[in-house]
C-alpha cells in the first residue's frame, strides 16, 4: 500500500513539473515564468535562466499603507506580502493577440492573494510587431522582441473598509494606498536616462539601462478601476539599489475593483541593430532566430551564417553565406574592363539593416528582414532579404517547385539600379554589357558542394553541403518583374583561389535583377519537435511511474 502511495505521489510530483513554469518566445526573445514565485525571466538565449544578458523581474512584496506612508494590515489578517517565493501561479495558455494594434505572442499568469481576497494577475506579451504604444499621454516606440508585462491587483480588502478591521495596539488602521515592489536585475545596475534622450527615442516614461544594452521602461500611468490613466504620486516609480539588487517601487492610491501598471523591457539584441565590440569598430550584426535554426548577419561584409542555438558561428553543421562580387559580361563571355562596372569585395561592404518582421512567402508563414548596400562607382543598390520559415509548404518559381520545412532559410539577393555598358554609355574599350554576374561563395560541412543527381526538396539545382544540409539553386532569374531562365548552364560552380564558388548569371536588365535560392538546413522545426520531445519526455516519466505502480500491486497480489 505504502508503494502504490508512493507511485501515485511520483505521478502528480511529475505533473505538477510539468506545469509548473511558463515559456514563450518570439523574433529570438525568450520568456519564462516560474510558477512558484512568479519570477520572470526575459533573455535572448532557449534558457532564459542561463545567460549573461538575461533580465530578471521578480515581484519582491506587496504593503498597504497609512496615507502617512506607515505600513498597515501587519497582524491578524495580513495585508502585506514581503515574499512570493512560495506563491502558487497558474498560467494561461500561450496565444497569438495583440496590444494597441500591434501583433503579440501573449499568455497570463495569476495567483490568489487569500488574506485580502484578491487577486494578482500579470499579463506577458512579446511583440512581433513594430510600432507605437501610448498609455495615456505617454508614447513608447516597441519593435519585435519588446517584452511588455502588465501587472493588475483586483479586490483588493482595504483596512477600514467593507468591515475589514485592522489594528495595531488599540487603535484600528486605515489603508490609504499600496507600494508594490518590483526587483528587477540586468547585466549591471540600473541607471536612469536623461530625459532629453528619451524622448528622441520615442519614450515618455521613465527609462533606466540595465547593462549589456537592456534596458526598462517605467510608466508614471496607472489606472484604477477601468477608468483614465492617471498619474503615480510624485517622486514614483521610485529605484532603491541594494548590492546587484535594484528595487523599483510603484505606489497605487485606494482603489475600488482594480488597479493597472504596464512596464516595458527592450534587451539589447536580437532583432535591433547592435554594435558588437570585435577589435573592428562600427562593425554591427543582425540575428534572426525562428525556432531551432538561427540566422546571424555581419553588417561588414553582408556574411550570413544559418545553424543551431544562439551562436550559429559555433555550430559544427553551420553554412555560411557570403557575397563575393559583382561583374558585367560582355556577349562573347569576357569581362568589361571598364573598373567602374564590376565590384570585387563586399569584405568592408557597410550594410544597413531593416527590423525584423512576421512575414509570408508564397503564403508560406515566415520570420524575415532585408538588409542592403551602395556599391561601387554604379552606386547601385545590392537588398538581401533573409526568410525563415516558420511551417511547412510549396514553393513555385515560374513552373520551379521546392518544398520547404519549418526552420528552411531562403535569401535573396536584388540588384537595383545597375548601369551597363551600351552604345550610349562610354566605356573604357566601347565595350558592351550583356550580363551581369552575382558570385556568391555557400559553404556547409563538407569539402565542397556535391551535385545531387536524385533531387530530394525541389526541381531547380540541389547540392549537398554536407551534413543533413542542401542548397537549392533556382535556375529563374526575375528581371524587371519577369521570371526567366538563367543562360544555359547557369548557376554554375567555378574555382576561384581556394573557393568554390556558385555564379548566377543575370542578362542585361533595365531596373533590377532578383535571384532566389533555398538553404535545407536538416533542423527540425522547434515547434514540433520540441512537443515531441516533450511528450516522449513525458511518457517516459508517465511510463517509470506506471512501472512502480505495477511492481507495488504486484507485491500486494502476488
Amino acid at each position: 500500500m505504502v508503494s502504490i502511495v508512493l507511485s501515485l505521489f511520483v505521478v502528480l510530483t511529475l505533473l505538477s513539473d510539468s506545469l509548473a513554469n511558463k515559456t514563450a518566445n518570439s523574433n529570438g526573445v525568450f520568456v519564462k515564468v516560474l510558477g512558484h514565485s512568479g519570477k520572470i525571466l526575459i533573455s535572448l538565449r532557449e534558457d532564459p535562466s542561463d545567460g549573461p544578458d538575461s533580465v530578471v523581474v521578480e515581484f519582491s512584496a506587496i504593503k498597504e499603507k497609512s496615507m502617512d506612508g506607515t505600513e498597515v494590515g501587519k497582524t491578524g489578517s495580513k495585508h502585506s506580502f514581503n515574499t512570493f517565493a512560495n506563491q502558487n501561479f497558474t498560467f494561461s495558455e500561450v496565444v497569438n493577440g495583440s496590444y494597441q494594434n500591434l501583433t503579440t505572442v501573449q499568455f497570463n499568469f495569476s495567483a490568489d492573494l487569500s488574506s485580502v481576497s484578491s487577486q494578482l494577475v500579470t499579463v506577458v506579451y512579446i511583440f512581433t510587431k513594430a510600432g507605437n504604444i501610448t498609455v495615456g499621454n505617454e508614447t513608447t516606440e516597441v519593435e519585435p522582441g519588446t517584452v511588455k508585462f502588465n501587472i493588475e491587483i483586483r479586490n483588493w480588502t482595504f483596512c477600514g473598509t467593507s468591515n475589514t478591521i485592522c489594528s495595531k495596539s488599540t487603535a484600528n488602521e486605515s489603508g490609504a494606498l499600496i507600494d508594490f515592489d518590483i526587483d528587477i536585475k540586468g547585466k549591471g545596475n540600473a541607471t536612469k536616462v536623461n530625459e532629453t534622450t528619451e524622448r528622441k527615442n520615442g519614450t515618455r516614461g521613465d527609462s533606466y539601462e540595465l547593462g549589456g544594452g537592456a534596458k526598462v521602461i517605467m510608466s508614471k500611468k496607472v489606472k484604477y478601476d477601468n477608468g483614465d490613466w492617471s498619474d503615480m504620486p510624485d517622486g514614483y516609480p521610485s529605484v532603491n539599489s541594494t548590492g546587484s539588487k535594484q528595487t523599483f517601487t510603484f505606489r497605487f492610491m485606494k482603489f475600488n475593483q482594480s488597479v493597472l501598471y504596464d512596464p516595458t523591457i527592450k534587451l539589447g539584441q536580437g532583432n535591433t541593430n547592435t554594435s558588437v565590440d570585435n577589435g573592428t569598430s562600427n562593425v554591427r550584426e543582425k540575428n534572426l532566430r525562428e525556432g531551432k535554426v538561427y540566422a546571424n548577419i555581419l553588417g561588414k561584409s553582408g556574411k550570413i551564417t544559418i545553424g543551431r542555438a544562439d551562436n550559429p558561428a559555433n555550430d559544427p553543421d553551420k553554412v555560411t553565406i557570403e557575397l563575393d562580387s559583382l561583374q558585367e559580361i560582355t556577349n562573347s563571355d569576357t569581362d568589361i574592363h571598364d573598373g567602374n562596372h564590376s565590384f570585387n569585395t563586399f569584405a568592408n561592404q557597410d550594410f544597413t539593416f531593416d527590423i525584423a518582421i512576421n512575414s509570408t512567402y508564397q503564403n508560406v508563414s515566415a520570420s524575415m528582414f532585408s538588409f542592403n548596400a551602395t556599391v561601387g562607382a554604379q552606386n547601385a543598390t545590392v537588398i538581401l532579404t533573409v526568410y525563415i520559415f516558420r511551417e511547412d509548404g510549396n514553393l513555385s518559381i515560374n513552373g520551379e517547385n521546392t518544398t520547404v520545412r519549418a526552420g528552411t532559410v531562403k535569401f535573396n539577393a536584388q540588384i537595383n539600379g545597375w548601369k551597363f555598358c551600351s552604345n550610349i554609355t562610354n566605356c573604357t574599350h566601347s565595350e558592351i554589357g550583356e550580363y551581369l554576374d552575382l558570385y556568391v561563395t555557400v559553404k556547409g560541412k563538407g569539402d565542397k558542394p556535391e551535385k545531387l543527381g536524385k533531387k530530394k526538396f525541389s526541381n531547380g539545382d540541389e547540392y549537398s553541403l554536407g551534413g543533413s544540409s542542401y542548397l537549392v539553386m533556382s535556375k529563374k532569374v526575375k528581371l524587371d518583374d519577369k521570371w526567366t531562365d538563367m543562360p544555359l548552364g547557369y548557376p554554375q560552380i567555378k574555382i576561384r583561389g581556394n573557393k568554390q564558388t556558385f555564379v548566377i548569371r543575370m542578362k542585361k536588365f533595365t531596373n533590377s535583377a532578383l535571384y532566389d535560392p533555398t538553404v535545407e538546413t536538416g533542423i527540425p522545426d522547434e515547434s514540433t519537435s520540441g512537443a515531441i520531445m516533450h511528450i516522449s519526455s513525458m511518457t517516459f516519466k508517465f511510463v517509470i511511474a506506471i512501472l512502480s505502480l505495477c511492481v507495488a500491486l504486484s507485491e500486494i497480489f502476488g
